[in-house]
């Protein structure tokens, strides 16, 4: 789901993609998101370490099992994020 979001995104010019986020260990991290989505490198590494993905004037979607979920949702309301 996170694959077709992004993919999405990137395919309209009223979004950006700010961050991408995997599970640690995955194979996608360090790629580039676009590269990751089947098109082309939009300079958007994908991270495993939702802290240091998330940037000011964000907004957090988020498609994760629910152990993730409220862990994101607690740094998501630490930094004042919505999502």
């Amino acid at each position: 789901m996170g694959q077709r979001i992004a993919s999405l995104a990137l395919g309209d010019s009223m979004f950006a993609i700010a961050g991408a986020l995997e599970a640690p260990g995955h194979p996608a991290i360090g790629q580039d998101v676009g590269v990751v989505v089947g098109g082309t490198p939009v300079g958007v590494a994908v991270g495993d370490s939702l802290e240091a993905v998330l940037r000011a004037g964000a907004v957090l979607i988020e498609f994760t099992a629910p152990g993730p979920t409220v862990a994101h949702a607690q740094v998501a309301r630490e930094r004042r994020v919505p999502w």
